[in-house]
This record gives C-alpha cells, structure tokens and sequence, in this order.
C-alpha cells in the first residue's frame, strides 16, 4: 500500500470557512477516499458521493438565486409573483435539506469506519455527538480528520 499524506485539519477548515463551505465537499471526498485506502476495501463510492453533493449544491444554489432574483424584480416593478414561484421556493428549501440530509449521512458513515478501524463499536451518544458537531459550523470534520490521523499513525507503528 502506498503512504498516506494526513491532511492538516485547521487548513481544511480554514478552506471551508474562506470558500464558505463549497470546500466541504472536497473534504468529504478527501475523508472517504482516506478511508478506503486505508481500509483497502471500497466503502464509500467518494466519487460518487462528490458528484451527488455537487448537483444538490447547484440545484440548490440555482434555485435560490431564481427565488432572489424574481423577489427583487418583484420588488422593484411592483409586479405579482409568477404563479409557480411557491413551488420554487419548496423546491429550493427541499434540495437544502437534501444536501444537509446527504451530509448528515456521510459524516456518520465516517465517524462509524474510523471507530471500526479502532476497533470500537458505533453507540446512539457517538452519532448523536457528531450530528451535533456537524451543527457547529461543520466543527465536526476537523475532529474526523485528526481521529483518521490518529488511526493512521497507530497502524504504521504497528506496521
């Protein structure tokens, strides 16, 4: 197997936050494909998972510029909103949760392979502990990211 670089977690949050989140994605994909090589199994589809974060975050970001932009002709014209914008606005807030849904899922997915590959088992407290982070602003990928480091460096020095 090839060596692995450990990404550092203050510069990938600190991408994240500076891009206003469109780096987490590329977290994510990074924290999947880390896990698999480490693994050397194929436990997550990671470009997969990219590609679906990717076309929520368009749709999502579309919409809502479309929900913006109608609002403010609206606004300026004194116009009556376009008889479908109601669905667009559902549209909009649905492909949200989606994407926060999706995220949801795959940070768990996460946090359960790193307990596996140090040997402990995921508990209702564990997910409940890292939704929780992922609330905070996403705090919860750096604390990912510095637990699939310590993984890695106690499987080279058992190596």
């Amino acid at each position: 197997m090839d060596e692995q670089k450990s990404h550092s977690p203050t510069l990938f949050y600190i991408g994240t936050i500076s891009s206003s989140g469109i780096f987490l994605f590329y977290w994510l994909y990074l924290l999947m494909r880390d896990i698999n090589r480490t693994s050397g199994l194929q436990i997550f589809n990671s470009k997969l998972w990219l590609s679906i974060l990717i076309m929520a975050f368009i749709i999502m970001m579309s919409l809502v510029i479309y929900v913006i932009y109608t609002l403010n002709i609206s606004a300026d014209v004194e116009l009556s909103l376009p008889t479908h914008f109601q669905l667009v606005q559902y549209a909009a807030i649905s492909s949200g949760l989606f994407l926060v849904t999706v995220i949801f899922a795959i940070v768990i997915k996460i946090y359960k392979q790193i307990l596996v590959m140090q040997g402990r088992k995921m508990s209702l407290s564990d997910v409940l502990f890292i939704v929780a982070q992922t609330l905070l602003m996403y705090t919860s990928l750096p604390y990912l990211q510095s637990k699939l480091i310590q993984s890695l460096e106690r499987k080279h020095m058992t190596e």
